[in-house]
């Protein structure tokens, strides 16, 4: 596991920090982990700096993803998702605000996959950024913080990001949960 590390930080020291934001908005378009530019984010910034480029950076490629989803490669993005067996959902208007909620808090689906689906289904633009950028926000904090404090050997800072990390899995999880449960319990009746 330190040799991962070791690894890791040479090469995060070998790439320009000018770089971060770029990478940030570009990358996780073609299903790279956003996680990894958040912790260098973290790295190359600090906890309060890095928060500031990762949110452009997201806000970025968020946006550039619903583009791409709603212009010329919706065609590939869509025969890309059904070789997947994911299913775009139909998204009714009065329901945007809660199902992008839904799919942003979602534990286990990547970025790419999450703007493209939005993206796809056609949700207003101002919603899917009102709603995602915050949710995202709560996530990148986690990474960034943890980022930040894995380079400089701050274990206190480590041991807070790691919990709030899983803290942040288990409260998603449970809302996930409960949502899932309300909608089988609707379906019924």
């Amino acid at each position: 596991m330190m040799e991962f590390f070791q690894s890791l930080i040479e090469w995060t020291q070998s790439i320009n920090p000018v770089f971060v934001m770029p990478a940030v908005a570009i990358l996780p378009l073609f299903g790279f982990p956003v996680s990894a530019l958040l912790i260098m984010a973290g790295y190359y910034y600090g906890p309060w700096y890095g928060m500031v480029v990762s949110l452009i950076g997201i806000a970025i490629n968020d946006t550039l993803a619903y583009w791409l989803a709603r212009t010329f490669m919706r065609g590939p993005i869509l025969r890309f998702l059904e070789k997947r067996k994911v299913k775009v959902p139909d998204i009714p208007k009065k329901e945007e605000i809660r199902v992008i909620a839904l799919i942003r808090i979602t534990p286990g689906a990547p970025l790419f996959i999450q703007n493209y689906l939005l993206g796809l289904a056609n949700v207003n633009f101002a919603r899917y950024m009102l709603v995602s950028v915050p949710i995202q926000a709560i996530h990148a904090a986690g990474f960034v913080v943890f980022g930040g404090a894995i380079f400089e050997g701050k274990t206190g800072t480590i041991i807070f990001a790691v919990f709030f990390m899983i803290a942040l899995v288990i409260i998603l999880r449970v809302v996930h949960s409960q949502n899932q449960a309300r909608a089988a319990k609707k379906a019924a009746s």
